[in-house]
């Protein structure tokens, strides 16, 4: 499954060395993000991705970063932040 970002428009984000504070319109909520997070996102706003899409994108190629892209995977699509585009 190909995910892409959900932001709703232009997200209102601002940065502090490696963290990002995210205001998210469709919820209405502000998510606090690690600078790795917040790429995740950027990419996933450019262009759908599947996992393996994913971690081919940001060179992951051990399986603790793979099951760790997976874990932001499902935390984002809980958040709503992420929705899926199909296979």
């Amino acid at each position: 499954m190909r995910w892409r970002a959900y932001l709703g428009g232009e997200p209102l984000f601002a940065q502090w060395g490696d963290d990002v504070a995210l205001f998210h319109p469709p919820s209405g909520r502000t998510h606090f993000l690690n600078d790795s997070g917040f790429q995740i996102l950027q990419l996933l706003a450019a262009t759908p991705l599947d996992l393996d899409g994913l971690q081919e994108t940001l060179a992951v190629t051990d399986p603790e970063g793979r099951a760790a892209l997976q874990r932001i995977l499902w935390q984002f699509d809980q958040l709503g932040l992420i929705v899926p585009t199909g296979p």
